[in-house]
């Protein structure tokens, strides 16, 4: 669904979706059974069902200020899914980097000034807790986020100058797993996983970019 309101001045998308997968492909790293290497294992499951929602509002109530928002929630679930190697029940296990809900609101506010144009940017990014890994490890979990970003900017001609600031509310998660091991003890099975590249703590940083005038000739024949 797609929609505008007040003179253009809101507009309002919406859209819900519904995915299912047979024989879902899922790849796991585990330990090599020679050596202390590891090795890439595809896993079929038996099939997944995905369920989202997904709404964009952008709106400009007066001039100068612009506010856009997003929402999504997502409803995933593995259905009868056995491991192929001991025929153990896994369907209770969540697909990965599937949050439940993300959202985020990014109000931008602009002006002339001194012959120019400055603009100042805030945004508040949330996303719900997920997993990384495909065994679910406790170690690999990220949770549930709240990510401010900000920055003041000023373009003059072809040049903008941008001082921002990323993570203000200095969220530490891990970003990526490196590997799910999967380690066998009479039978058992148990999971371990090394996470990498946690989120930046607070960063400030400035930018000046300059844009050159491309000139442009017309050639005209007799």
């Amino acid at each position: 669904m797609k929609s505008e309101w007040m003179d253009r001045r809101l507009r309002l998308n919406a859209s819900a979706y519904f995915m299912k997968y047979d024989n879902k492909q899922e790849e796991l790293s585990e330990q090599a059974p020679v050596g202390t290497g590891q090795q890439t294992v595809v896993l079929n499951a038996s099939s997944a069902e995905i369920t989202g929602l997904e709404i964009e509002l952008l709106t400009t109530p007066f001039d100068g200020f612009t506010l856009s928002a997003s929402l999504g929630l997502l409803d995933s679930e593995y259905k009868d899914f056995a491991d192929p190697i001991d025929g153990r029940d896994l369907t209770f296990l969540k697909l990965r980097r599937a949050p439940d809900m993300t959202a985020t609101i990014a109000p931008t506010y602009e002006w002339d000034m001194l012959g120019g144009q400055m603009w100042v940017t805030a945004s508040w990014h949330y996303i719900d807790e997920l997993e990384l890994t495909f065994y679910n490890t406790p170690q690999s979990q990220n949770p549930e986020q709240n990510i401010f970003d900000a920055s003041l900017n000023y373009q003059f001609n072809n040049t903008t100058v941008s001082a921002y600031g990323m993570n203000l509310s200095d969220e530490d998660s891990w970003s990526v797993a490196n590997f799910d091991v999967r380690l066998v003890f009479t039978l058992k099975y148990w999971s371990w996983s090394t996470c990498v590249n946690s989120c930046d703590s607070v960063t400030f940083n400035a930018t000046v970019t300059s844009v050159p005038r491309m000139e442009t000739r017309s050639v005209s024949g007799s």
